[in-house]
C-alpha cells in the first residue's frame, strides 16, 4: 500500500541525491531556511563537504541506507545518464510517499515513472549556476497525479535559490533549459570574449576583464529596477551617430547576435530533446 504524503512534502525533510556544484548549491538554499532536515547522499561525502559553505546544517551520507526517517522529497542531481541507475536505491523511500523531483536534463517524467510506477508523483525542475549565491532560476513541470501541495512545496523549496517559473508542457522545459539553464554559460562567454576584444583594442588584459565584469553586473543591476526592459535600456545608451550605435550596428547586423543567439538557444534545447530519447 502507498503511504499518504504530508501537507507539504519538503517540510518532512529533503533528500539531494548528487553532491555535484548543482545539487550542493541547491542544498545549502534549503538549509539556509532553517526549517528543513536536508540530507545529501554522495559516494565521497568529505569532498562535498568540502565544497559546502562553513557551519551550512547539511548531513552528508555516502548511501541511501543512511537516510533517517522518511523524507518528504527526493531531488535527484546527478548526470542524467545515472538517473535509472539510481533510481533503485530510492524506490522504498518513493513507494512510501516521496515527491521526485529530477533536476537531470533531458529525462522525462515517462523515463522515471516506468523505473517506479505510476504511482510516482515527479516533478522535472531546471535550475541554474547563480543559485550558488540564492540568485538562480528554476523553470518547473509538474507531471501526472500531482497535490497542488506537491506544487507549492516545491515552489517553495526552489524560491530559496531564487526565482521560479512553471511551463504547462513537458517539451518546453528543454527550451527552458537552452535560455536560463545553459544561459549562465553564454553570459560568461560573452564576458570573455568583451574583455578578449578590449585587450585587443590596446587595454591592459586585467583591466579589460574588470571593465567587462563590471559593466555586465551594473548593465544587470539596471535591468532588475521595476518596469526596465532591455530594448529601451539599450536605446538610452545610445546617441545617434555615436559609438554605441557603432558597436551595435556591427553586432546587431546582418548575420549578428540575433541569429547567433537563436541557433545557440537552437542547438541546446535539440540537445535537450535527443538526451530525452535516449
Amino acid at each position: 500500500m502507498i503511504a499518504s504524503h504530508s501537507a507539504h512534502p519538503a517540510e518532512a525533510g529533503v533528500v539531494i541525491v548528487g553532491g555535484g556544484n548543482m545539487g550542493l548549491a541547491l542544498a545549502a538554499g534549503f538549509a539556509a531556511t532553517g526549517a528543513l532536515a536536508v540530507t545529501v547522499v554522495d559516494p565521497s561525502p568529505e569532498r562535498a563537504r568540502a565544497k559546502l559553505p562553513a557551519g551550512v546544517a547539511v548531513t552528508l551520507i555516502d548511501s541511501p541506507a543512511g537516510i533517517a526517517g522518511q523524507p518528504g522529497m527526493i531531488v535527484l542531481a546527478v548526470k542524467p545518464a545515472l538517473v535509472p541507475r539510481v533510481l533503485a536505491g530510492y524506490r522504498s523511500l518513493i513507494d512510501a510517499g516521496a515527491l521526485v523531483v529530477s533536476i537531470a536534463a533531458g529525462v522525462g517524467h515517462d523515463a522515471i515513472r516506468s523505473r517506479l510506477g505510476p504511482q510516482a508523483r515527479v516533478i522535472r525542475a531546471m535550475p541554474n549556476t547563480p543559485a550558488l549565491v540564492r540568485q538562480g532560476m528554476t523553470v518547473l513541470h509538474g507531471g501526472p497525479g500531482l497535490a497542488e501541495a506537491d506544487r507549492q512545496s516545491a515552489e517553495r523549496l526552489f524560491q530559496a535559490v531564487g526565482a521560479t517559473a512553471w511551463v504547462d508542457r513537458e517539451e518546453l522545459i528543454d527550451a527552458a533549459t537552452a535560455v536560463s539553464g545553459s544561459g549562465p554559460a553564454y553570459v560568461f562567454a560573452f564576458a570573455e570574449h568583451l574583455a578578449a576584444a578590449g585587450a585587443a583594442a590596446g587595454l591592459p588584459a586585467a583591466l579589460a576583464a574588470e571593465l567587462a565584469r563590471a559593466t555586465l553586473v551594473g548593465a544587470v543591476a539596471l535591468m532588475n529596477q521595476p518596469g526596465a526592459e532591455a530594448r529601451a535600456l539599450k536605446r538610452m545608451v545610445c546617441s545617434p551617430g555615436g559609438t554605441t550605435e557603432a558597436g551595435l550596428s556591427v553586432l546587431e547586423g546582418q548575420p549578428g547576435l540575433a541569429e547567433l543567439l537563436e541557433g545557440t538557444v537552437r542547438a541546446a534545447r535539440e540537445r535537450a530533446a535527443a538526451l530525452s530519447r535516449g
